[in-house]
Formats: C-alpha cells, sequence, structure tokens
C-alpha cells in the first residue's frame, strides 16, 4: 500500500536485518532497490539475550513481586 502511493520511489533502505515486511514482488516489478542493515545491533541483541537469561535464572520477575506484596524471603532467591 505505501509502495504503491510512492511512484517516483527508488530505494528502501530498511534500517534492521530484516526486511520481510517489504512485498519484494512489487520492489523488483517496479525496479526498486531494497537496501537492510546486516549485522545491525547484533552486539546488542546478544547482550539483550544474556541479560534475559540472567533475569530469568535469577527469577527477578518473581522476587519483584515478592518485594512489591512485602513477602521477599531472599534464601529463596539464592
Amino acid at each position: 500500500k505505501v509502495i504503491s502511493s510512492a511512484p517516483k520511489l527508488k530505494m528502501i533502505c530498511v534500517a534492521a536485518t530484516g526486511y520481510e515486511w517489504v512485498d519484494l514482488n512489487e520492489t523488483k516489478k517496479r525496479g526498486i532497490i531494497v537496501s537492510n542493515s546486516p549485522g545491525y545491533s547484533t552486539e546488542a541483541v546478544a547482550e539483550h539475550t544474556i541479560g534475559l537469561l540472567l533475569h530469568s535464572i535469577r527469577k527477578a520477575s518473581e522476587a519483584e513481586r515478592e518485594i512489591v506484596n512485602g513477602k521477599w524471603t531472599p534464601i529463596k532467591f539464592k
């Protein structure tokens, strides 16, 4: 829909690694160049993944709930 409303469009640059949401059939038919950013935020994604793993292993959400409810017991989260 967006591509069809831009008759002079020559190129689409996606500031991410994925571009699966771009209609590649339409861009190919119209000769529109599609580019992405391979490797974009690879390190940040890895760091975030490690953070989520630690959060899960240490049961941080459960600990926070207990703290908020005034029922926190530190021995449970060692």
